[in-house]
């Protein structure tokens, strides 16, 4: 089960505090809802802190902790923007337009295979 963090908690100000508790409250439900499901948590899609990355990036910092502490596998998004080059393939300052979606579905299946998601069988065409 894939759990994606608050880039919305990061841009309407939610604090530190709240992003654990609704975090911890999540997991718990998931777990208990899903009892032998392996959890994956993907950090907050940013710039960089060196690159204006500003809240979201430490949002994804705060939830790289949070799942570290919860043993849950992390992938921090927390650069991404910066690192694989989307600034122009931004809708808005916060959306990826589908070009920038098609970049990083490459780069989301990879850090999924690192950390040991299964890879998903793809449609059989004759059903």
């Amino acid at each position: 089960m894939v759990i994606e963090g608050g880039g919305n908690d990061a841009t309407h100000g939610a604090t530190d505090t709240a992003i654990i508790a609704n975090a911890t409250r999540l997991v718990k439900d998931l777990k208990a809802s899903y009892p032998d499901a392996k959890f994956i948590m993907v950090g907050t899609l940013a710039r960089g802190a060196n690159y204006g990355g500003g809240r979201r990036t430490e949002v994804d910092t705060l939830l790289r902790h949070f799942a570290n502490d919860q043993g849950i596998a992390f992938i921090s998004a927390g650069d991404w923007i910066t690192r694989y080059g989307l600034g122009t393939h931004m809708a808005d300052s916060v959306h990826l337009k589908p070009a920038g979606h098609k970049i990083l579905t490459d780069v989301l299946a990879a850090q999924l295979t690192s950390v040991g998601a299964p890879h998903a069988k793809p449609a059989d065409p004759a059903s």
